[in-house]
């Protein structure tokens, strides 16, 4: 698999037709695990429909390697940040998301514990290279799934951060 071309500064980005697929997720959420040395990540996926899709087979990479998976939904970017950061017990979270990119395009951005910024220079490329050799043994004892909204905790933090700015009406 070619999973070089996928691989940025700071996130995983491309277009689907050149293979940012269902198989690669599978093979990034095995590779994650093996990184991250994780028992729990949180997962979540922005509104394309190909997210949604593609965070099963995030998943299921994730749980067949021994490793919980916390599933936070559909969310905006941030979301991830405020949940990895605020509960510790998490070993870090992938969102799927092209981001900016237009139809067609997809990704994910990573974290680790504490919500610390996976990049080219703190793991991103050693991820990849897991991908790459792709030899991962299946776990004894899967990982679960498990389903939470932290929607509400996400906005009482932004609504305190917001107190006290007016903001005009357009």
């Amino acid at each position: 698999m070619e999973v070089e071309k996928f691989f940025h500064a700071y996130d995983i980005r491309g277009l689907i037709v050149d293979g940012l697929n269902e198989n690669f997720y599978y093979i990034l959420g095995k590779s994650l695990v093996k990184f991250l040395k994780s028992k729990t990540l949180v997962v979540g996926y922005d509104i394309r429909p190909d997210s949604k899709v593609f965070s099963q087979s995030l998943i299921r990479g994730i749980t067949e390697s021994g490793c919980n998976v916390i599933n936070i939904g559909e969310i905006p970017t941030e979301q991830l940040y405020f949940v990895t950061g605020s509960d510790l017990n998490f070993d870090g979270g992938v969102v799927i998301t092209a981001s900016h990119n237009p139809a067609g395009w997809n990704g994910a951005k990573i974290v680790g514990k504490g919500s610390s910024a996976i990049s080219k220079t703190s793991g991103l490329f050693e991820i990849r290279n897991f991908m790459i050799i792709n030899e991962f043994t299946l776990s004894r004892n899967p990982g679960s799934e498990e389903i939470r909204n932290y929607y509400p905790q996400f906005k009482e933090k932004i609504l305190s951060v917001l107190k006290g700015v007016s903001i005009p009406k357009i």
